[in-house]
């Protein structure tokens, strides 16, 4: 006589079945730290060298260097943050300028409230102030031939709906 073992279901908790692996982008690939950045669907996993953030930011070195639970896990919860805004810090700070292509002024202004809440202001003064420059030098060209609308459209951090209407 053989006997059957019949396996039941078990249904999952709502929050463990929708919980979708996180994205991991590293910064720094032998990086010593993670930053745990945001919620659900758009939440971010970033490898960053925990000196450079300590460097990049007051609250980062105090929460690394401290009786902080951070200090000794090397995982730091940002979930409220904005995970794309802290990439781009992430990239500025370790000198990743080549990944900052896409940035609008939505997403600058977005920098400077990090900047302020995270005490990161410094690291991100000179990579603002370039980004600026570059914008505005391109916006006195097109205003002094406003034949060629070509050089508002290569500016990433305009909109797409600018146009010349002369």
């Amino acid at each position: 006589m053989s006997s059957r073992i019949k396996r039941t279901k078990t249904l999952q908790p709502a929050a463990e079945s929708s919980k979708q692996a996180r994205k991991l982008i590293e910064v720094v690939p032998d990086g010593d730290v993670l930053l745990k950045v945001g919620q659900e669907a758009e939440a971010l996993d970033i490898r960053v060298s925990g000196l450079v953030i300590s460097l990049a930011s007051d609250m980062f070195s105090r929460m690394l260097s401290s009786s902080f639970t951070e200090a000794s896990t090397k995982v730091i919860e940002l979930k409220d943050d904005d995970p794309e805004v802290v990439l781009d810090f992430c990239n500025i700070a370790h000198h990743k300028i080549e990944n900052l292509d896409h940035c609008n002024g939505l997403r600058l202004l977005k920098l400077a409230e990090l900047a302020d809440a995270r005490f990161c202001e410094r690291v991100l003064r000179p990579w603002v102030a370039t980004t600026l420059y570059s914008a505005l030098s391109a916006l006195e060209k097109w205003e002094r031939d406003k034949t060629d609308v070509t050089v508002a459209s290569e500016l990433p951090w305009f909109s797409n709906s600018m146009s010349y209407s002369g």
